[in-house]
């Protein structure tokens, strides 16, 4: 970070930069960025700072690092070298820019080379990021959510009552099909629910809010 001080504070007008912390969008509370600092100025607003020190590539250049590799997060030679927009790290400061609400973004390559530093001012792509945030909250609301307050994924197999024959027991209950009623239960309030009595404990709940909706249920 001294690095990229030293290169860009004398080059912009009272130029600031402090540490960051961890930052959430209160319309994004599923999602955080943590950039590796803050940095102001008056000729240029408010921005955020993302370095990458790649270990791997210490005895090289940037470009040649982008030449060698193509598995690189930088494309380009030396006269044109840039941030690849397929790249992880590309996803990761448009998240940055946006749920920081700052204008723009320092992305810094160092390599421990005497020319081994490379400092790409990178913009917000709003079309790119409201396609981002879309995906990634589908994501969560059907593949964590449903774990963080049921066990979707990690609790006892359900029972195909589906397949069930006519001399099944109608008194088992839950995914974990036993008869055991004196452990605390809770009753899934849909009509058409095929388990509709549950141990809390095989949810892994210790409690539950009224009207509750298994995660059967709430999948269908």
């Amino acid at each position: 970070m001294d690095k990229y001080v030293e290169k860009t504070g004398p080059k912009h007008r009272e130029f600031q930069l402090c540490e960051s912390g961890l930052h959430i969008h209160p319309q994004y509370p599923h999602l955080g960025a943590t950039p590796d600092a803050m940095v102001e100025c008056e000729c240029h607003g408010k921005g955020v700072v993302e370095v990458k020190c790649p270990y791997c590539h210490r005895d090289k250049t940037p470009s040649e690092a982008a030449m060698q590799d193509k598995r690189f997060c930088l494309k380009g030679d030396s006269n044109n070298l840039h941030l690849d927009e397929n790249h992880p790290y590309y996803y990761q400061v448009q998240a940055q820019m946006h749920l920081t609400e700052r204008r723009y973004c320092d992305f810094v390559v160092y390599t421990n080379m005497s020319e081994g530093m490379h400092i790409e001012r990178i913009y917000p792509n709003m079309q790119f990021i409201e396609e981002l945030i879309e995906k990634v909250t589908k994501f969560f609301v059907s593949g964590i959510l449903p774990e963080l307050v049921g066990n979707w994924f990690t609790r006892p197999q359900q029972a195909n009552v589906n397949d069930a024959d006519d001399t099944e027991d109608t008194t088992l209950i839950c995914y974990c099909r036993s008869s055991d009623r004196q452990q605390k239960l809770v009753e899934c309030t849909i009509p058409t629910c095929t388990i509709k009595t549950f141990h809390l404990d095989c949810l892994k709940l210790k409690r539950v809010r009224n009207p509750w909706k298994c995660p059967d249920c709430r999948k269908k």
